[in-house]
């Protein structure tokens, strides 16, 4: 669908919401990078082969993506993975609120399999979350792939793992290069105010020279009648479906890689990161993450997908997270669909200043990235 802009600011399309990635207001804590070795330069990093029988996961120096060496994998079957995990976590990581996964790969193959990477966090009661986001199976194409796992900080982590697994029969063959696993923790809250000291003098306390003014960051606001195009039946294909004279890209968050949004950059576009934002729909990676309590009525003529308690704090951080994810994978905005549950019958007693609220919750967000 080709459309135009018509509004410089937020357009409204039927329950959804355009916004712009703009300062940053609040930052959270990441740790180091937790993957010892992340460019196999030295070791494999504690990355091995499930069924190293069948399998294979080493240190190779031929055609590797960056450096001297890369990691190679093969893959034979359905359900057959490469593992790395990492335990006896720094008390404080324990209290992580995501675990974001990234990395470079290579298919050195042609196959018609599934091949994806999933990140996880395992609790100490033993549940776990999980994210996956699949890799691209493009021969001799080397692309970059991010699972965010949303954690709850309320409860301890015991373990974070990731998985590089195969669906489906067929063999597989990838190369592996810098890899990083990075637990995001909760942003330092200020303390209070500092009651003023008493000046022991009678000589007035001298002014303070004001602070500059931080440096602006700038923020991507579309000019009237922009053109755009709204693909969100299928995943853009970077080699058929990009149009010349379109200036901007809505399109799903999950069914792209960050390699098609580097593409629609290099053609001189803007692309926009579409997600529902008021719906759970089953066939997305992280939808195990939504709990029970929040999942209302079905959405009419959407199989598998239902309305949600936007009230609700976990809900919140996995809008948090698929926002991360945005912005990892380099889009310039967001446009965050079915904002207006409470029109719908949603199961839950939504009021207009629920989704007011939610709304708002989603604007600071976006603009804080």
């Amino acid at each position: 669908m080709h459309k135009k802009i018509s509004n410089n600011s937020r357009v409204s399309l039927g329950g959804t919401l355009l916004l712009f990635f703009g300062p940053l207001l609040h930052a959270d804590q990441n740790t180091p990078n937790l993957i010892s070795d992340p460019g196999f330069e030295r070791a494999t990093s504690g990355f091995y082969a499930r069924d190293a029988d069948a399998d294979y996961a080493v240190r190779s120096s031929e055609k590797p993506i960056s450096g001297k060496y890369s990691l190679n994998f093969g893959l034979s079957k359905d359900g057959s993975g490469v593992h790395w995990n990492k335990s006896n976590l720094k008390t404080r990581y324990r209290s992580a609120k995501g675990l974001k996964v990234t990395l470079r790969s290579r298919p050195n193959t042609a196959s018609s399999s599934t091949v994806k990477l999933c990140a996880s966090a395992e609790y100490s009661s033993g549940d776990k979350a999980e994210s996956c986001a699949p890799i691209s199976n493009l021969p001799g194409f080397v692309s970059s792939t991010t699972a965010l796992v949303v954690i709850d900080p309320k409860l301890s982590v015991k373990k974070i793992q990731i998985d590089i697994y195969q669906i489906d029969d067929g063999s597989t063959d990838y190369t592996v290069d810098s890899v990083s696993a990075i637990l995001i923790l909760p942003g330092s809250t200020p303390g209070p105010t500092p009651s003023p000291t008493p000046n022991p003098t009678a000589n007035p306390t001298p002014t303070p020279s004001p602070s500059p003014n931080p440096t602006p960051v700038t923020m991507w606001v579309p000019a009237l009648n922009t053109a755009w195009q709204w693909q969100l039946s299928a995943p853009l294909n970077p080699v058929t479906d990009l149009i010349a004279g379109v200036q901007a890209y809505d399109i799903d968050l999950f069914d792209n890689l960050t390699s098609t949004v580097d593409a629609i950059h290099k053609g001189g576009a803007k692309a926009i990161c579409y997600f529902s934002a008021g719906t759970c729909e089953n066939w997305r990676p992280d939808a195990s993450q939504f709990p029970r309590e929040v999942i209302g009525k079905a959405v009419k003529g959407w199989a598998g997908e239902n309305w949600i308690d936007i009230r609700n704090a976990t809900v919140r951080r996995i809008m948090s997270a698929r926002l991360d994810l945005c912005k990892a994978k380099g889009f310039d905005s967001v446009e965050p669909d079915n904002v207006d549950g409470y029109t719908n019958n949603p199961g839950f007693p939504l009021t207009k200043l629920d989704q007011i609220d939610f709304n708002k919750f989603l604007a600071q967000e976006s603009h804080a990235r």
